[in-house]
């Protein structure tokens, strides 16, 4: 109720402020007409109140009157004056046949001649023949028009209106200029035709039009047809950015032209940037320069039909969105989903992230914006990118009086999809803790996508400690490639990491990485010079180091009868071969002379290599070279007999004291100079004796070789 008397009270202020300012008088001559309208009974009218020398008009007020057995009240609608709306008319009455109307504005407002600023619809309720004047009338609001002084204007002229049943009004009998109507989208281009109608031996003519710019803006004029030396060049435009443009044109045979009835004699063409719906008027004016038509006759007054652009919107395309998922914390299942209005035939979709699906899925956070086309090429986007944001949580703590509970724990959590769910490792489910004794606190945050985020919280004095002990053992035997990971917690910040391991290994960094098999410790020191060292940390290696041996058959001079053959220990089957030539195979034959080498690797990525120098024999069997060099350059490395792995066999190898120094079965031509204690015989020569072991021949093949390393 003191809601309503203070609303009351405003409104009888203002009303004794009209009253009294009323009393000044202006000079101001506006007019206002009611056009006149028919129809037949049932049918819709629109009757258009319409404006000339509407300048610096600062508020009107007014009743007007219909007979109600005649016409039924519908809407009003096509205002065209600021801050006209529905709510300056009374339509409480109308079931009596008025409504009044009470507009202001403090600034002052001027409108082209011949603008429609409201329009009332009324259906047709009457018998045929019946009619109905439309009066401006001083019951039960009374009229006035006054400036932007508030000063009362004096020559203020209302004209009304008239509708009749059963009579369609058909347009007056001569000279008539028409602007035409159509709808258009926001934003969109718009041309209209002007059509002229008794248009007869026409001599000269000059007209203005009018338009409001804060709705539409003019472009350009085309398709001048029907008169000869008219096109845009008698159109004067530098007021255009005003809302007004002129014309004129003379026959210049001065015997005068016509043009057919109905035909366009140009066409003018607008961007519609007003308000949506809503509607313009385009008007012909006589502002700045007055409406005159001239014939071979004499002058002719013209009747000046307006024009009206209307933007319904109901194809504008629009995108808002309609869902958002926010990714959990380091993963990609963020998604949106919008929702598009208008448009025509197929839209597309093309996100900032490259994506054309309508509702993208699978995203990181990030800021994502949309450009939705339909298929006549128009455009819309989201007013603002859409910001995917996973979880996240940052705290402050603050620590418990020694030996009490008084700590508490605040979180400041961002990010994720409502609503948030909290649970401590003190079982607490709030997002903020308090009461706490000194110690770790670990939480878990859930969304409402089931997200989770955890974190610790550490408050008080807590021990030097060593947690999180991650070791990674050695992939391959042998070999460097393991680590250890650890974390420090409590003391005091910051650390210090001392190491020790295998064969005086030493670091004093937090993780150690190309680490061996062995045992390893780390000591952790604060900085109170607090100390913890850890337990024994093993690395261990899986199974043994991966080794190749070969059986190598050298090329004779005759070439392409080579032979290597791998035989593979250790590491972890199966047991995979590349070779320098591309070969995959672990037995090659067929082969010239030329060096191979080759990198065997298991199933863990562990690998070994190796390379052998083939060079051709003189093609006699169970013969050999004279000297062989086993010093490392990958030439001449192996003892060769020619056709030694053709038969089964016995080497036995002697030097010059006749002590056997080496011996083996089956000789592959591998010895590379070595006792048969593996130990690496001194420079010299050595004599040989192959037996054949096959059991067919039992022969004995002999031979010396000279083993050269060193050359001084």
């Amino acid at each position: 109720m003191n809601l309503f008397r203070t609303l009351f009270l405003c409104l009888l202020v203002s009303l004794v402020a009209f009253i009294n300012v009323s009393e000044s008088y202006a000079q101001c001559s506006a007019k206002f007409t009611a056009s006149t309208e028919g129809g037949k009974t049932n049918e819709i009218v629109t009757v258009k109140i319409t404006v000339e020398n509407f300048t610096d008009i600062g508020g009107v007020q007014w009743t007007m009157r219909w007979d109600p057995a005649v016409l039924e009240y519908v809407s009003l609608q096509d205002f065209d004056l600021p801050e006209l709306t529905q709510s300056a008319f009374n339509v409480t009455k109308v079931a009596q046949g008025y409504i009044t109307t009470s507009w202001y504005n403090q600034q002052g407002v001027t409108k082209s001649n011949g603008t429609v600023i409201f329009t009332i619809k009324f259906k047709l309720v009457g018998a045929d023949g019946k009619s109905s004047n439309i009066d401006f009338s001083n019951s039960p609001l009374q009229i006035e028009i006054s400036d932007k002084n508030a000063q009362k204007c004096t020559n203020a002229v209302l004209t009304g209106g008239k509708v009749n049943i059963g009579t369609v009004i058909q347009p007056p009998v001569g000279l008539t200029m028409k602007v035409g109507s159509g709808a258009v989208d926001k934003d969109q281009e718009i041309c209209v035709p002007v059509t002229v109608t008794g248009f007869k031996s026409i001599t000269a003519m000059q007209f203005s039009l009018g338009w409001d710019t804060s709705k539409i803006k003019f472009t350009k004029l085309q398709n001048f047809k029907g008169l000869t030396s008219f096109d845009a060049g008698n159109f004067g435009s530098s007021l255009a950015p005003l809302g007004k443009m002129t014309c004129v044109w003379i026959d210049q045979n001065t015997t005068g032209q016509t043009v057919a009835d109905g035909q366009a004699i140009f066409e003018i063409c607008y961007k519609y940037t007003g308000a949506c719906p809503g509607s313009a008027s385009i008007n012909i004016t006589d502002d700045p320069t007055k409406v005159l038509f001239n014939s071979s006759t004499g002058a002719l007054t013209a009747t000046k039909e307006s024009g009206t652009l209307t933007a319904s919107c109901s194809s504008q395309l629009g995108v808002t969105v309609s869902k958002i998922t926010h990714p959990c914390p380091g993963q990609t299942n963020g998604a949106i989903e919008i929702t598009t209005t208008g448009g025509t035939g197929t839209l597309t979709y093309a996100w900032t992230n490259s994506t054309i699906a309508k509702n993208p899925a699978n995203l990181a956070a990030g800021s994502y914006n949309v450009t939705v086309t339909d298929g006549g090429g128009k455009t819309a986007t989201l007013g603002s990118p859409v910001v995917l944001s996973a979880l996240a949580a940052t705290s402050q703590g603050t620590d418990p009086t020694a030996g009490q509970s008084n700590g508490a724990i605040v979180l400041t959590v961002t990010g994720g999809n409502p609503t948030l769910t909290y649970l401590w490792s003190n079982n607490a489910t709030t997002k903020d803790i308090n009461n706490l004794a000194a110690g770790s606190y670990t939480y878990t945050i859930t969304d409402g996508n089931n997200c989770k985020l955890t974190g610790s919280v550490t408050i008080g004095s807590v021990a030097l400690d060593i947690t999180n002990i991650t070791p990674v053992s050695p992939p391959c035997a042998g070999l460097a490639g393991g680590s250890i990971n650890i974390s420090a917690v409590g003391g005091t910040a910051p650390y210090t990491f001392a190491w020790t391991g295998p064969g005086g290994f030493a670091a004093t960094s937090k993780d150690i990485t190309g680490l061996k098999a062995g045992t390893y410790k780390v000591t952790v020191k604060d900085a109170v010079n607090a100390t913890k060292t850890s337990a024994d940390i093993i690395l261990t290696e899986s199974g043994t180091a991966l080794t190749i041996s070969a059986r190598v058959k050298q090329p004779t001079k005759a070439g392409s009868d080579g032979e290597i053959s791998i035989t593979p220990a250790g590491g972890t089957p199966p047991i995979s071969y590349q070779w320098n030539d591309g070969s995959t195979s672990g037995s090659r034959t067929f082969l010239n002379s030329g060096t191979y080498s080759v990198v065997a690797r298991d199933s863990k990525g562990c690998s070994v290599s190796q390379s052998f120098n083939l060079q051709p024999t003189d093609g006699i069997c169970y013969t050999s070279a004279r000297v062989f060099t086993p010093n490392g350059d990958g030439f001449n490395e192996l003892f060769v007999i020619n056709c030694a792995g053709n038969i089964s066999n016995q080497l036995l190898i002697y030097n010059r004291w006749n002590q056997l120094v080496y011996s083996t079965n089956n000789y592959q031509n591998d010895w590379n100079g070595v006792d048969k204690n593996g130990f690496l015989l001194p420079d010299g020569t050595y004599y040989w004796i192959l037996k054949d072991t096959s059991g067919q021949s039992n022969s004995l093949y002999k031979g010396y070789v000279t083993l050269i390393r060193t050359l001084n």
